[in-house]
Parts: structure tokens; sequence; C-alpha cells
């Protein structure tokens, strides 16, 4: 019996906060698949973790479907540099994910508002680029995955910035889907509860991570929204807790 070899088209994915947690998860998810063939380009501060992370994904599959970007979201020259650099290399971004994430835990009163707007950088304002830019220059992707929280839709005391932050998003990404609709592009929200990644540590840092959802239950539902099946959810923020 002849076997018949299927040519299935590379899709590009770009991935913010890729170093680890339910980035990394994602990056992994989307690897390990093998009816889809995924370009993965990871986004995430320079660091020694990144580092052999990279290596790690090089060693495990081939090298030539991971590309490694250091930029420092926070920064917007940097995040300027790194846009320039995504766009030289002439892919299309079939995928996007924002994923990057920062939070510094304080009560009203302790709150730095140096430390605020560095938050809303990271959380809401480099996303907002990263989508501007690739549009501006006709880049469409068919999916872009904002990550929430459930923070930004209750009450958190002492979690203020990175709640409003998060409520952001979630707000951002409702307008943008009604916006990006008419190029093909589907815009959903995901809130992650309680999840055992770094940043959970710092706004629960007495909190058992075993007992709680892992990175990878995040990132097999990502693989599922951008799936063939995953077309048919068009939730407005989708909620994803244990």
């Amino acid at each position: 019996m002849r076997m018949i070899k299927l040519n299935i088209k590379i899709k590009t994915v770009l991935i913010t906060g890729a170093s680890k947690g339910i980035g990394l998860g994602i990056v992994k998810a989307l690897l390990e698949d093998t009816l889809e063939n995924y370009r993965i380009i990871l986004i995430a501060r320079n660091s020694e973790i990144y580092d052999d992370e990279v290596n790690k994904l090089r060693i495990k599959y081939k090298k030539n479907k991971i590309i490694k970007l250091v930029c420092d979201l926070a920064k917007s020259k940097d995040l300027d540099n790194c846009l320039k650099e995504i766009l030289n290399y002439k892919f299309k971004i079939d995928i996007l994910v924002n994923n990057a994430g920062y939070t510094n835990p304080q009560g009203l009163l302790d709150i730095d508002v140096d430390d605020f707007r560095h938050t809303l950088e990271v959380n809401v304002i480099s996303p907002f680029k990263i989508i501007q830019e690739l549009f501006k220059v006709g880049n469409h992707p068919s999916h872009i995955i904002n990550l929430g929280s459930t923070s930004g839709s209750g009450a958190r005391p002492g979690w203020l910035t990175y709640a409003a932050s998060k409520a952001s998003m979630i707000s951002m990404s409702d307008t943008l889907r009604e916006e990006l609709n008419i190029f093909g592009t589907t815009v959903i929200c995901i809130s992650p509860g309680r999840c055992a990644t770094n940043l959970r540590k710092i706004l629960a840092p007495d909190e058992d991570p075993s007992t709680i959802m892992q990175p990878e239950n995040v990132a097999n539902v990502v693989k599922f929204l951008i799936s063939r099946e995953g077309k048919y959810i068009t939730s407005q923020n989708l909620i994803i807790r244990q």
C-alpha cells in the first residue's frame, strides 16, 4: 500500500512571555501537535532560564521551527526594535498569543505610580502595539489570543494594578473582536483562574502550586481554540478555572 505524504502548511505563531509558565506551555503544546505544522516566534526578556528553555526546545524539535527574540515589553524602544525584527522575517503571523504579564501586588497606599505604568506597559499597551503594527502592514492573523485573568472581572484587594490591567485587556479584546472581524481575524480573550506560574507565586506566595491548575492545562485550551474545531467558540471572555 502506497503511503501519501501530506504537505501541511506551516503556520507562524508569535507568543510573548514565552520563557516560562503558560507561554512556554503553549510553545510546547503547539510543537508537539502532530496534526499541524507550527513555526514559533518566542518573545521574552533576556535570562538564563530563557536561554536554557530555548536550547532544550531546539534539541527536541527542528531548529528552524523556533525563533528566539529578546525583548523587554515595558520598554517602548525595545518593543519597536523587536517588531522591526519580526517584520523583517517576512512571515505572515497566523496566530498571535499575547501572554506576557507583570505584577507587583500592593495595597492602594503603597502603589508606586511608575510601577503602575510598568504594569500597564507590559499587560495592555505592548499587546495593543503588537496588534496595531501587524495590521498597519497588512499582516492579519487568523487568531489573536489575549490573556486576561479572572482578577480582571472581580474585586481583588491588594491586586489593584494587575486587576485593572487585566480588566483593560478584557475590554480591549471585546472591541478588537468587533473591529477586526472584517479582516477575518478571530479575537478571543481567555481568563485563567489560579494557575501554577511564577506570577501566581507573587500574587499568592503561601499557596501550594500542586493543588491548582497547571500551565499545560491552559496551553491545551489555547491549542484547541486555534484548531479547526475551535472556530466555533467565540466567547467574549472565556474563563478557565478548576
